[in-house]
């Protein structure tokens, strides 16, 4: 007689339920309404239970929807998804999502003559668009915002982060394969491939310096982006900033420094020295920064690569999304610059690098996990540069300067601050 053995299907799907009880009990807890795909839902939350209840439930429902698919249909239809892209792509490049009114609905007639595209055209890419809950067909030829939709809408930050990618990414994405076989043959004095130069020519850098108007949607965009993750809260929470009092931090390659203005506004008595090699980015910040902040905020520029200039009666150094835009060597230049200030400084001084820090496999939930990755990715498509794992960060360390150790790993999701500090002998 055959042994029985346990459904892999059922067992998903009875801890698919009883993740949703979780989860709807957490919103009524939270006096929070359930998410629908209206236009009118409510955001869903973003505190540290809802995010774990929903990282364990999208990781069962992903399995479940892979077993039911199997891997031929899975498979056929994840290799698809650039289609469904140049979907989206067209409804942002056409504005849709501002085209349509805030309340109401919109024929294609009147949709085709906003954006200029051809009537017969337009439906293609809506019923797409709707198959992803972004816009509804209420009726024939008629349509309406929806959750996605209006949240796209009202979000300008959000729009650019979409669309630089499948603008400037989406092309150079494509180049990855071919720009790392072309480095096999590569002679070390020439300019590294990317597979973002492979597509454009130049640099990632280059190309926004040569294309002002799609760097300043990359600049919107990280601003977007860093409102979608957060950023600031985790930023704030994850360290005792108080403990530092009145000395400086150092935002070694702060840009315009929106980060720290944002930190100066709670931290009552800080002061902040924001650096940066681009001057426009430090006139941008200076501008910006209120009158009841400027006696505690100096903008100076740095070129992170030199010799470090402040050091002495400093609280720490902030590096904040720098390091994933270098490869291992120009990394270990960074910190080794920094181990040199850090010489000079009182042993509690700290330096603070605030970084996606890529989980070890298995430790954290594929849905977290696999954001890590997925950036990992990009920044080689980018730079040729990458995301990095504690282990990591430390060995590059190490390189720099044996002194230099990781102390603390202040965890944050997706983004942390390992903690370092230069052992005295």
């Amino acid at each position: 007689m055959a042994l029985a053995t346990k459904s892999q299907l059922l067992e998903l799907a009875q801890e698919i339920q009883e993740l949703t009880g979780q989860l709807v009990a957490h919103l009524s807890d939270a006096g929070k309404k359930e998410p629908n795909f209206t236009a009118e839902s409510t955001e869903v939350p973003s505190d540290d239970d809802y995010n774990a209840l929903r990282d364990r439930l999208c990781d069962a429902t992903a399995d479940l929807e892979q077993l039911v698919k199997g891997p031929k249909t899975h498979l056929r239809d994840y290799f698809s998804t650039h289609h469904e892209l140049a979907a989206f792509q067209v409804a942002f490049d056409f504005e849709f999502f501002t085209a349509f009114p805030r309340d109401g609905s919109i024929e294609i007639g009147e949709l085709a003559q906003r954006t200029g595209l051809d009537e017969e055209l337009i439906p293609r890419v809506m019923r797409l668009l709707c198959l992803h809950h972004i816009f509804e067909e209420v009726s024939e030829g008629r349509y309406t915002h929806t959750h996605g939709s209006i949240t796209l809408a009202e979000n300008e930050g959000l729009r650019a982060a979409a669309t630089y990618q499948l603008d400037e990414y989406f092309q150079a994405a494509s180049h990855l394969a071919p720009s790392l076989r072309a480095t096999i043959s590569q002679s070390p004095d020439e300019p590294k491939v990317t597979a973002f130069r492979s597509a454009y020519g130049v640099s990632l850098f280059e190309f926004y310096a040569r294309h002002p108007e799609r760097g300043a949607r990359f600049a919107r965009a990280m601003i977007g982006v860093s409102q979608l993750n957060n950023d600031f809260n985790q930023l704030l929470g994850c360290y005792t900033w108080d403990s530092l009092g009145a000395k400086a931090i150092v935002d070694v390659g702060g840009g315009n420094g929106h980060m720290s203005v944002a930190l100066a506004k709670v931290l009552k008595y800080a002061r902040f020295v924001i650096q940066d090699a681009n001057e426009g980015m430090l006139n941008q910040g200076e501008m910006s920064t209120g009158q009841d902040l400027k006696n505690r905020i100096t903008f100076m520029r740095h070129d992170f690569f030199t010799p470090q200039p402040i050091f002495g009666d400093v609280g720490a150094y902030l590096l904040r999304q720098i390091t994933h835009n270098w490869a291992d060597e120009d990394v270990i230049k960074i910190f080794k610059e920094l181990a040199h200030a850090l010489e000079n400084c009182d042993p509690s001084t700290p330096l603070l690098i605030n970084e996606l820090i890529i989980p070890e496999p298995g430790s954290r939930s594929r849905f977290e996990e696999r954001i890590g990755r997925q950036m990992d990715i990009m920044m080689l498509v980018a730079l040729g540069a990458r995301q990095r794992s504690r282990a990591q960060f430390q060995t590059l360390l190490m390189k720099a300067d044996p002194r230099l150790k990781i102390t603390k790993v202040h965890d944050g999701i997706p983004m942390g601050i390992l903690e370092v500090h230069l052992a005295r002998g």
